[in-house]
């Protein structure tokens, strides 16, 4: 057991040392993945719109605050 204060410090591992690692390799995407993910992408936006069509929408119906 290191309790002197002098092994204090080695005992803490060095914050800078693991960092060094070995980057994973990525793998290349298939096709079908890709594909996948731009349709994903494509829904996202597609909702996102129609979320925001339906609350333009429901501004335009609802009754004007007097604050113009």
């Amino acid at each position: 057991l290191l309790t002197s204060p002098e092994n204090a410090e080695a005992a803490i591992p060095d914050p800078g040392a693991e960092v060094a690692k070995k980057p994973k390799r990525r793998r290349k995407m298939t096709r079908m993945q890709r594909s996948i993910r731009k349709l994903n992408k494509q829904t996202a936006d597609n909702r996102r719109l129609k979320e925001w069509r339906e609350n333009l929408e429901q501004r335009a119906r609802a009754p004007k605050k007097a604050e113009d």
